[in-house]
C-alpha cells in the first residue's frame, strides 16, 4: 500500500550553553498508549539529535488527508523525555530543585484537567524552562514504571503550531581562579585580567583547599553566563599596578570552567551563597 508522510508538527530542544544553540542529549519516545494511537492514526514519530517530528500518512485508508484532517479527532499525544547528559544541571539555570523527586512537564494545554482545555502556543511556562515546569513524581502517568526526566503532552487541534521549541537557559556563575601551581604562587602582585574588557578579578583572596593548605583565589566581579566556548580571554599577570593598570602577562590564555567538574571548596563569606565555578591553575 502506498504511503506518503508529511510533518504534522515538530519539537526542537534548545540551550543557551551550546554554540549552535541545539540541545542534543535528550532521547524521546512515545508512551505505550501514544504509540498505539499513532499507529491507529496512520502516523509515526521521527527523532533526530535536537528534537523530533510527528509524521502523518497523507494517504491513510486510501484517501487524501490534510494536516488539519489529521488533527480533527483532538487526541492528546504524550512523549517520554530522557536525558543522557549527567552534567546537564551543572550548566543549566533555574532548575536546581531536587530532580530526583520531580520531572519536567511540557504541554500546549493551559490545563490538563480536561481534554477540552484551552490550548496555548508554547510548551514551557516562561521564555526559558524553569522550576515552574517541574512536577512532583507522584503526578506522573500511572502507566510509567520509571520516573521520566520529562514528559511532553500535545493536544491536537486544527490550529496546532507547526513547530514548538523547548529552550533552556545557561547558568551564570562567578568564575574563581585558584592558583595551586608552585611557581605561580611565587608571583609578585599577581592578578587575573580579562583581556578584552580589562576587568580585573577580585583578589588575591586566601581560600582553604584542605585542612592545612590555602591558596590564592581571584573572583570575577560579576556572574558570567556559562558557554560551551566562553567568550573572551582571561590572563594571569604579575606586577599589577592598580594606579596605571600596568602589568606583565604570565599566562596569556587561561581555561574557562569545566562543566564536568563541581567543587565544594570552603569559600569566603562574600561568595558563600553564590554559584561559583572554580578553575585551578
Amino acid at each position: 500500500m502506498t504511503q506518503q508522510y508529511h510533518i504534522a508538527f515538530s519539537i526542537f530542544f534548545k540551550h543557551q550553553f551550546f554554540s549552535d544553540g541545539d540541545l542534543k542529549s535528550f532521547v524521546v519516545t512515545p508512551t505505550a498508549k501514544t504509540a498505539l494511537k499513532l499507529r491507529n492514526m496512520g502516523a509515526m514519530i521521527k527523532t533526530f539529535q535536537q528534537g523530533f517530528h510527528v509524521l502523518y500518512d497523507t494517504l491513510a485508508h486510501g484517501n487524501n488527508r490534510s494536516r488539519s484532517g489529521f488533527f480533527e479527532n483532538g487526541e492528546v499525544l504524550k512523549f517520554i523525555v530522557m536525558n543522557n547528559d549527567t552534567n546537564f544541571f551543572n550548566y543549566t539555570a533555574d532548575c536546581s530543585s531536587d530532580i530526583s523527586g520531580n520531572y519536567f512537564f511540557f504541554s500546549n494545554s493551559k490545563s490538563d484537567s480536561s481534554p477540552s482545555a484551552d490550548v496555548k502556543e508554547s510548551l514551557q511556562i516562561g521564555a526559558f524552562v524553569g522550576k515552574g515546569d517541574l512536577r512532583p513524581v507522584d503526578t506522573k502517568d500511572p502507566d510509567l514504571f520509571v520516573k521520566p526526566f520529562g514528559m511532553i503532552a500535545i493536544k491536537l487541534h486544527k490550529n496546532l503550531e507547526e513547530t514548538f521549541v523547548i529552550s533552556f537557559a545557561s547558568a551564570a556563575t562567578y568564575w574563581c581562579y585558584v592558583i595551586t601551581t608552585a611557581y605561580l604562587q611565587e608571583l609578585a602582585h599577581p592578578a587575573i585580567v580579562r583581556k578584552e574588557t580589562k576587568e580585573v578579578f577580585k583578589g588575591p583572596i586566601p581560600i582553604q583547599l584542605t585542612a592545612n593548605t590555602t591558596a590564592s583565589a581571584f573572583f570575577s566581579t560579576a556572574a558570567v553566563l556559562q558557554k560551551e566556548r566562553p567568550a573572551g580571554t582571561c590572563q594571569l599577570v604579575e606586577d599589577y599596578n592598580t594606579d596605571n593598570q600596568s602589568y606583565k602577562v604570565v599566562l596569556p590564555a587561561l581555561p574557562g570552567p569545566d562543566r564536568r567538574h563541581l567543587s565544594s571548596l570552603k569559600t569566603t563569606e562574600e561568595y558563600k551563597e553564590k554559584d561559583v565555578s572554580y578553575i585551578f591553575i
